[in-house]
Formats: C-alpha cells, sequence, structure tokens
C-alpha cells in the first residue's frame, strides 16, 4: 500500500493536473459545500468531503458534517489517507469497518473516528486522478449498490465543478490561441464585456443559446434575450460583477425544458466583464430529484410502518433502525446504530449470530425466511418476535435487513386458544382429548414399569338438579364438584371433565390394585358432603367405573372398559363402585346389537301387546287392563320389558314405541267394545254375586320418562283419541313416581294439558321414589298404584306391612282410587279389600294375556260366575 501511494503522490502529469486548476490555497467555495451538503442529506450519512491530493497533503475543497478535529484545517498533511487511496487506485472502494483491515486501521482518520467510508475518485476529462469524494460513517455501515451509484453521480458533479474551474482559468489567458483553447473546454462557455456584450461564444453555447455566433458576438446579452432581464441571470450576473466572486446557480430554460448549472466570474483586466459557464445538468437533476423522492418513500414506508426494520452488515452491525424498532426494543437509533446485533438478544442466543454471518457471506441472493426467535428489550425483558430476513450482496459487501413483529400478544392468545382446546371452560380440569393424551403417554411409561388405573365417574341423578334448579346452578355444582375430585385424588393424578355430569381420573404410579380403591372410597367420602348452591344444599353421589390397565391394552380400550364398570355401578344403585372385569364388555356389547335390533323392531311387526287384567275390589268382576309391550326377538325369543325398554329410553326409539302402544291399545280397546266381550262379565262379582252396576272398562297405558319430555306427547294423546273415538275418561296414563318428580315445573304443565284432554292419571310404583305429600297435592293424579314390594310383605306384619295401610290410608283422604299391583295370593287380596283399597291387579287373577287368551279369560270367568250363581240358586233348602 506504501508503494502504491508513494507513486501517486510524486506521478508528474497528475500534480500538472492538480495545478492547473488553480484551487489550491484558495478559500473555500460555496458550490463544493453546497455538493457535500446535498450529498450528506440526500444519502443520510453523518459527513462527507471534497479533496485536491498533490504530492504533500488532502486540500479540502468542500466538507458538511466533518468533526471539528477533523474540519479544523483544510489541509490534511497527515499520511495515509482514504484520499490518498482513492487517488492512487483510481477507483471506487468502500470501507465497512476499516478497524478490521490491517492496511487501513492505522489509519490517523480511523483514530479519529471515522470508521466506515465509500470513496469515488475525482478523474478529469483529461483522465487524471487529481482528488477524492469520501463519505464517512462513524460507525460500522453496509453500503448498497445503490449508495454506490449516488457516490458516482456526486462524484462526477465535483469532477464538473473542477472542470469549470479550469474553463474559467483558460477564459481568462490572454494569448492569440485563446479562442481554440476554449473551444476545447467539454461544456458551453461564453464572456461578455463591461457593457453586456457577446465578446466569445464556443460551439457549445451555441447549441444551448439556440443561437449562433455570428447573431450574438458584438450583440447586447438583454437585448437578445429580454426574458432573462429581472430574472436569476441578470441578479447573479450583477451579483458577480458587485462582489468580484464566482456565483452559481440552476436554471431552466424554457424553451426547451433542460436544467443547466450556470457559474458566473468576473474576468480580470481593464476591459474587465464576465465569463459565463453553463452546463446541462438535466439527466443529475432529474436523478437528484428521484434520489430524494426514493429516500422520501423509503423514509416514508419504514418510518410508519408498525415491524421493526433493522439492518445490519455482514459483521452483524446495526446500520439501519427505524422508530418502531425504537419502540419495540426502546432503544433510540443513535443508541441502536453502529451496536452489534446481539444487543437485540438473550444471551443463549447470542451463537446465533454466526449463522447470521455465515448467511451474510454466501453468494448474492435475496432470501426471505421468517423465523420465530426471542428478543431482548433495553428493560432487560424477553420477549416473542417473529423475524422476516432478507440477504444481499456478498462478501464484505453483504448485509441482511430483519423486518421484525412483536408476537407477544399472538403467543398469548395461542397459549390462551390451546389452553381451551385440551381444558374445560366450566371447570378448568382437562378435557376428553387431553385426557386422552395423557393416558396414551401413561400406558407408554408404563411398558418400562408402574401401574396405571382409569376411573370413569358419573354424578347420580344430576339432571334432575340441572331441571329443578335451572343450568347456572347445575354449572355451579359441576364447578364444586371438580374442586372436590381434585383435592380428593393425589397431586400426580389428572382428572378431567369428559362432558355433562362425567369426569375421569388418571392414576399412576400406584404401587397395587388397591391404590384405586383407596382413591375411590375418598372420592365417594368426599360427595357425601352437601353441596350449598345459594340457600339450597344439594345432595350428591356419582357411580365410579374402574379399570385397571393390562398390558397391550390400548388407550381406547382402558377407557372403554373404565365406561363400562361404570355403567354396571349406575346399574346396581346410586353411589357405588365397580371394578371392571372381562365378562361387562360381553354385556355392554348384548346391549349394543339388542339396540341396533331394536331400532327395527317395529318395522318388522316384532313388538306386540300383552294385557293384565284390573279387578275392582269393591264391586267384583274386571274394571281394565293394563297394556304391557312385549318384545319378540326372532334370535332371542321373548324379551322382557326391563331389558329393553332402558335400552329405548337411551336411544330415543321410546318415543316411536310409545305412540304405538297407545294407538294399538286404544284401537284394542274400540275393537273388544265392538265385540261385545266386556258384556258377558258386567254385572258379575268375581264372587258369583249379581251386580246391577255397569261401569265402561279402562285401558291402562305407561308412559315412560323420555315421552313425558317429549313436547309432542299432549298433541299425540289428542291425535289417538280422536282417531279412535273412544271415551277419553277410559284411558289412564301411568307414569312412574320418579319420573314424576324429575323437572317438576315442566312435569306439572305437561300433566295438566293431559288431564284437560279428559284422560285419568296413575302414579306407578307409588312409595319407591321421593315425592312429598305437597308435591302429591299439586299434581292432578286420579289413581295412586302401590308397588308390589309393599304387597309382598302384607301378612308379615313388617314394615311393608304398614308402608300398604299408609299409602291406602293416604290415598282415602286424597279421594284418590288405589290399585295394588302384584297380587298373587288370596290373603293379599282380602288384606286389601279390608284395607280399603279399590282395585288390584297380579297372578292371582290372570298374567298378562294376547287379545285373544284375554277374550277367552273373560268368556271363563263370565261361565265361572254363572256357574256358581246357578247353584247358589237351586241348592236344596233344609227341611223344617
Amino acid at each position: 500500500m506504501t508503494q502504491v501511494l508513494e507513486e501517486a503522490r510524486t506521478r508528474p502529469a497528475r500534480l500538472a493536473a492538480v495545478n492547473e486548476l488553480g484551487l489550491l490555497d484558495r478559500p473555500p467555495e460555496l458550490a463544493f459545500a453546497r455538493l457535500t451538503a446535498l450529498a450528506k442529506d440526500v444519502m443520510a450519512v453523518p459527513a462527507v468531503l471534497i479533496t485536491l491530493v498533490d504530492a504533500e497533503r488532502d486540500f479540502i475543497l468542500g466538507q458538511a458534517g466533518l468533526p471539528d478535529a477533523m474540519a479544523a484545517s483544510r489541509e490534511v498533511r497527515q499520511s495515509p489517507t482514504f484520499c490518498q487511496y482513492s487517488v492512487a487506485t483510481g477507483q471506487p472502494y468502500s470501507l465497512e469497518d476499516a478497524r478490521l483491515h490491517p492496511g487501513f486501521a492505522a489509519f490517523p482518520a480511523v483514530a479519529m473516528g471515522a470508521v466506515a467510508c465509500a470513496n469515488a475518485p475525482l478523474i478529469t476529462s483529461a483522465g487524471q486522478a487529481v482528488g477524492n469524494l469520501c463519505v464517512i460513517d462513524f460507525a460500522p455501515r453496509a453500503w448498497t449498490s445503490e449508495q454506490h451509484a449516488m457516490i458516482g453521480t456526486f462524484a462526477a458533479a465535483a469532477v464538473t465543478e473542477l472542470d469549470l474551474r479550469r474553463a474559467v482559468k483558460l477564459a481568462q489567458i490572454a494569448t492569440t490561441d485563446r479562442e481554440e483553447v476554449l473551444e476545447t473546454v467539454p461544456d458551453a462557455l461564453f464572456t461578455l464585456d463591461a457593457q453586456w456584450r457577446f465578446t466569445f461564444v464556443n460551439s457549445k453555447a451555441e447549441a444551448i443559446l439556440q443561437r449562433s455566433r455570428h447573431d450574438l458576438l458584438g450583440n447586447d446579452h438583454w437585448q437578445m434575450f429580454p426574458e432573462a432581464v429581472g430574472t436569476a441571470y441578470d441578479t447573479e450576473y450583477h451579483r458577480a460583477l458587485r462582489d468580484n466572486a464566482v456565483v452559481r446557480f440552476d436554471t431552466q430554460f424554457e424553451s426547451t425544458g433542460r436544467w443547466y448549472d450556470v457559474h458566473a466570474q468576473p474576468l480580470t483586466g481593464a476591459e474587465g466583464g464576465l465569463s459565463v459557464y453553463f452546463r446541462d445538468i438535466s439527466e443529475r437533476h432529474t436523478a437528484e430529484a428521484e434520489l430524494r423522492e426514493s429516500e422520501m418513500r423509503f423514509r416514508s414506508v419504514t418510518e410508519s410502518a408498525t415491524d421493526a426494520i433493522v439492518a445490519a452488515n455482514a459483521d452483524n452491525r446495526i446500520v439501519f433502525w427505524n422508530s418502531a424498532a425504537e419502540r419495540i426494543f426502546g432503544h433510540a437509533p443513535s443508541a441502536a446504530i453502529g451496536q452489534h446485533l446481539t444487543m437485540l438478544m438473550p444471551p443463549h442466543l447470542h451463537a446465533h449470530t454466526a449463522t447470521l454471518k455465515r448467511t451474510a457471506s454466501g453468494a448474492f441472493r435475496l432470501a426471505n425466511e421468517v423465523v420465530e426467535a426471542e428478543g431482548v428489550r433495553r428493560d432487560g425483558t424477553v420477549f416473542p418476535m417473529e423475524l422476516s430476513i432478507g440477504t444481499w450482496g456478498s462478501g464484505q459487501s453483504a448485509m441482511f435487513t430483519a423486518i421484525i413483529r412483536d408476537i407477544t400478544q399472538r403467543k398469548q392468545l395461542e397459549e390462551q386458544l390451546a389452553y381451551q382446546a385440551f381444558h374445560d371452560s366450566l371447570t378448568g380440569l382437562a378435557n376428553r382429548t387431553l385426557f386422552h393424551d395423557r393416558v396414551e403417554r401413561a400406558l407408554a411409561r408404563a411398558m418400562r414399569g408402574g401401574h396405571v388405573a382409569v376411573m370413569f365417574i358419573d354424578l347420580d341423578d344430576f339432571k334432575t338438579v340441572n331441571d329443578s334448579l335451572g343450568h347456572s346452578h347445575g354449572d355451579a355444582l359441576l364447578s364444586a364438584i371438580a374442586t372436590r375430585l381434585q383435592r380428593a385424588t393425589r397431586g400426580c393424578d389428572t382428572v378431567a371433565r369428559l362432558g355433562g355430569d362425567e369426569f375421569a381420573v388418571l392414576l399412576e404410579g400406584m404401587t397395587s390394585d388397591g391404590d384405586a380403591d383407596v382413591v375411590a372410597e375418598r372420592i365417594t367420602s368426599a360427595l357425601d358432603t352437601p353441596v350449598q348452591l345459594e340457600m339450597r344444599e344439594v345432595l350428591v353421589s356419582a357411580s365410579i367405573g374402574v379399570a385397571h390397565a393390562h398390558a397391550g391394552e390400548t388407550t381406547d380400550e382402558l377407557l372403554r372398559n373404565a365406561d363400562v364398570a361404570m355403567y354396571h355401578a349406575k346399574g346396581r344403585g346410586k353411589g357405588g363402585t365397580t371394578v371392571f372385569e372381562p365378562g361387562m364388555h360381553n354385556a355392554v356389547i348384548e346391549r349394543m346389537e339388542l339396540g341396533a335390533d331394536l331400532r327395527h323392531a317395529l318395522a318388522r311387526h316384532q313388538l306386540f301387546l300383552a294385557y293384565q287384567p284390573i279387578i275392582d275390589l269393591e264391586r267384583g268382576g274386571i274394571q281394565g287392563v293394563e297394556a304391557l309391550v312385549r318384545w319378540q326377538h326372532p334370535v332371542r325369543g321373548i324379551i322382557p320389558p326391563l331389558t329393553f325398554i332402558p335400552i329405548a329410553e337411551e336411544s330415543g326409539t321410546i318415543l316411536r314405541i310409545g305412540q304405538w302402544v297407545l294407538q294399538t291399545a286404544c284401537q284394542q280397546l274400540l275393537d273388544w267394545d265392538a265385540e261385545g266381550s266386556w258384556a258377558s262379565v258386567d254385572g258379575i262379582a268375581n264372587d258369583g254375586m249379581a251386580n246391577d252396576a255397569c261401569v265402561p272398562l279402562s285401558m291402562n297405558v305407561n308412559v315412560s320418562a323420555r315421552q313425558l319430555q317429549d313436547p309432542a306427547l299432549v298433541s299425540d294423546v289428542a291425535a289417538v283419541l280422536a282417531r279412535t273415538g273412544i271415551e277419553p275418561s277410559r284411558l289412564v296414563l301411568e307414569i312412574t313416581e320418579t319420573v314424576v318428580m324429575q323437572n317438576t315445573r315442566a312435569t306439572l304443565e305437561t300433566l295438566r294439558a293431559l288431564k284437560a284432554l279428559g284422560v285419568r292419571l296413575a302414579i306407578d310404583d307409588f312409595g319407591t321414589g321421593y315425592s312429598s305429600l305437597s308435591y302429591l297435592q299439586q299434581f292432578p293424579v286420579d289413581i295412586l298404584k302401590i308397588d308390589k314390594a309393599f304387597v309382598d310383605g302384607m301378612g308379615t306384619g313388617g314394615s311393608d306391612a304398614t308402608l300398604a295401610e299408609t299409602i291406602v290410608a293416604l290415598g282415602k283422604a286424597m279421594r284418590l282410587r288405589l290399585v295394588a299391583e302384584g297380587v298373587e295370593e288370596t290373603t293379599q287380596r282380602d288384606q286389601l279389600r279390608a284395607l280399603g283399597c279399590s282395585s288390584a291387579q297380579g297372578y292371582l287373577f290372570a298374567k298378562p294375556l294376547s287379545p285373544v287368551q284375554l277374550s277367552g279369560w273373560i268368556a271363563a270367568e263370565a261361565r265361572a260366575s254363572r256357574q256358581r250363581l246357578v247353584h247358589t240358586t237351586i241348592a236344596p233348602q233344609p227341611l223344617d
């Protein structure tokens, strides 16, 4: 480098060109100051200077932004310098960080703070490098290709200025070959005398002024160009003469629309006058305007962006920083520019800047990649950010930009959505999806040792709470139960709400099967205490199914087994716990198959009705019949109602079955009326005594819980009554006591609507539920049916007999008709009659019969009654 600088410094032709300009040791000129100020503003850099370089020094022609230490003297005698190297090589060059280059690190300018620079040599039209335009930054900076082009533009403008000085100097030479010399000037030149007359015009000036040399020489400038009077021409020309100084201004010729850079300088000598130099700067003017507009657009876009925009060089030093970056990270631009990118990253991510450097040092490319990382604010807080990274250039000229978005709110929303996706919104417990995943992971861990079990928990009679107290109280109850379950289980257990009133518990780390029993007991005990809901206390119990994991068992199989065990526990009564056994699964499969077959039973005419007589214990004879549905399965044979009715309830098939039963029973009643089957037993008591009364016989039809909840029930009953035409009072709808007490308000409205049709209502299985006298008095019922369990206990003197007596007394007090179910012995019949029970049914009288069998039974009963009556009438009388 030293040899190169020495050769350039002592090159005779170059030194002659520098001296020819006549600018050394002269006061600074406004033109160069304007040019450096413009370059500093357009390129947004800290400092710009223009120098001439002779054998011993750098002579500063103009500067903008130089620190006092550098600008204090117009002559820089220190060696070497950036400008000297530019002149020596005759080529543009730039440094992102001169401190990193051994050849430049020792330059005095670097010691004074000039870290980054970009240089373009000033090469005259004769091809001599006489000076340099130097752009300086006091922090590391990557120079873009666009900026290099701008530096070249400003260097060309500086060369124009130098050519102008040379031309003006030549114009003042008083030699015989003056005109020939001035013709060599590369731009337009003319001279005026003290009376403003043209004294010289070169060929390029003829073209610009659009006048021939012959027309112009000797003529007055203002007469030839009257439009220039009072304009910048006049003002600036007079100022040049008045102040004996060089003036410079830009002007646009209206005739051509082109822009020119005009220099006017007084001529030396006795005659005086003015030399005027024109250079066409239309392209430069347009380029500068475009540069300003581009810079304004760039700054407008970057400053209005809501995302941080940060640019860094190949050494990961920050070179650009917008206002959004200041807002997000908290650093002002002055504090961020020049700093290493690690200031934006937590310590554990500092190593990642090496990756960025490798990317930036690769081949030229524009690689947009969106990544997520962590950022650190000025106050030290770490936050999630999203970066869109683009890379330009290669080697030490490479740089990359990052559009950085603070995604803290998005991450919080994602976490919230993820939590909602895997947790129950009401209780905060794990939901079905998360529970399934936890069980799957637990089974995988259990393969390496350990014991896993799953509990399914279903609240008993929760629907009653929901229907009677409302959903808000139901939700409060579920939340309270969730809290109790968490407290009753171990800290390592997962408690989940699967939906509705179903909960589940995953048990891990157990030493034996007995650990699950302990947890089940704790849960049962936790639920024993009533739950306080505002001013009410609600008793809660739960049915619990437990399934222990075995080798090779899948997650779905384990969950299914726990569910099966829970249903078995519920079927055995409230508040119980059942551990899964393989046979239970077979029962579930059978239940599913029955459910599938039941959906087609009606269409395939597999269902039929059997009728059991209801006997009038007071008057004697048959009072009515109860219709009982039966299922003749093609493979399994007769399936009892206790087996298939619950399945029909769960699947909803009971609605269609119920409609069919109602229609078929009422139609059968109408058919029997038409046959006159009832007439044979009317008035015949079951003890063979005559009875003149004739009571219309009734048809009792059972209504399930699902039917009672169906809004169409009342209209369905009304439609059947209309189609068959039977007297509404002959239809008795039987509803179990437990069903009546569910959702009491809605049930009461439905019962009143049915009662308004004229039908009679009976409470079936009375005494097995939990109704109170106050509730019973609200319902418009006509009949109480005493459950078979109480009838069985009659004659034993036990509590069941006492309860039967109490029910009979209650019915009498409320003026309700009483029907005893399941009467199988004459002693039971006699005792019921003695208590005042009005009616009875059971195997003592008849089993459920088909319509044909019932007609035969009626005929047989009628014959037997007549026979007993005749025998009594013709019996021989004792003799006196």
